[in-house]
C-alpha cells in the first residue's frame, strides 16, 4: 500500500482500525466475568492483558469470552504472577507470531490485517509486553526493537500498536524508532506504567483511563479508532 485504485479497489469512509483495551489485571481468571462486561461495554476488538497469572494448568475454557479468540503466553518457569494474554474479537483476522517470542521477555505478538485497511497501512502489528520492575531494560528494549525491525522489513507499511505494563523502562530507543507514547494519564497511583506506543496515532482517539478491574491496582486504558477515515480495499477479495 498505497494501492492503485483505478481497477479492482475502492475507497470509502468507515471505522478502519480496531478498538484496544490495555490493563494489568493481576489474575484474569478471578475477574473474567467483570472483565467481559468491561470489554463488551466498550466495544473492544483487542483486549491486551498483562499479569494474567495464568499457567499451563489453567485451560482456555476457564477464561473463554463469547465472541473472542484467546491468545496467551504464560510463565512456565514456576514463578507466580506475570503472563500476557490477548482476547481478540473473532471477526478480526489475526496471526500469532510465535517466532518473535524469546525466553527473556514476556511478550506476545499478533499481526492483524482486515479486508479493508487505511490507505497507508498494510497490516497492524500488536505487541503486548509485561516488563516487571526488576527486569533488565536493555534486554526488553533490544527484543522489542528486533521484533519491530523484523516485521517492518517484511511489511514496509505496517502500523504498530505496542502496549503493556512497562513499569519505568527507559524508552528513548523505542520513541526513536519512531513511535509515540499516547497514554497521558496515570494508570497506577500517580505513574503512567501501562502505555501505548504507536506510529499510527492519527487513526485513534486519545486513550481514556477507566477504573481498575476488580482489586487490581492498575487502571484500564481504552483506545478507540476514529469513526471515519479513508480506507481502501478490494470488494472481490
Amino acid at each position: 500500500l498505497p494501492r492503485n485504485t483505478t481497477d479492482d479497489s475502492f475507497i470509502t469512509d468507515s471505522k478502519c482500525l480496531p478498538n484496544f483495551l490495555i490493563s494489568n489485571v493481576r489474575s484474569i481468571g478471578s475477574k473474567i466475568d467483570e472483565f467481559e462486561c468491561i470489554l463488551k461495554f466498550n466495544n473492544i476488538d483487542f483486549a491486551c492483558i498483562t499479569e494474567s497469572w495464568l499457567c499451563p494448568d489453567i485451560l482456555n475454557s476457564a477464561i473463554d469470552i463469547s465472541g473472542y479468540v484467546t491468545y496467551r503466553r504464560d510463565r512456565n518457569d514456576g514463578r507466580i504472577g506475570g503472563g500476557v494474554v490477548c482476547f481478540v474479537r473473532n471477526s478480526m483476522q489475526c496471526v500469532h507470531l510465535k517466532e518473535l517470542e524469546c525466553n527473556e521477555v514476556e511478550s506476545l505478538w499478533l499481526l492483524h490485517r482486515a479486508n479493508r485497511m487505511p490507505r497507508l497501512v498494510s497490516h497492524i502489528l500488536i505487541g503486548i509486553i509485561y516488563h516487571p520492575p526488576n527486569a533488565n531494560d536493555n534486554i526488553t528494549v533490544a527484543h522489542i526493537l528486533e521484533c519491530l525491525d523484523i516485521i517492518s522489513r517484511k511489511h514496509s507499511h505496517v502500523g504498530i500498536v505496542l502496549v503493556g505494563d512497562f513499569n519505568k523502562m527507559k524508552d528513548r530507543s523505542i520513541l526513536s524508532f519512531p513511535l509515540k507514547q499516547l497514554v497521558k494519564r496515570a494508570t497506577r497511583g500517580k505513574n503512567v506504567l501501562d502505555k501505548i506506543y504507536s506510529n499510527i496515532s492519527n487513526y485513534f482517539k486519545a486513550p481514556i483511563v477507566l477504573p481498575p478491574v476488580g482489586t487490581s491496582d492498575h487502571r484500564v486504558v481504552v483506545m478507540h479508532a476514529v469513526k471515519h477515515c479513508k480506507i481502501i480495499g478490494n470488494p472481490y477479495r
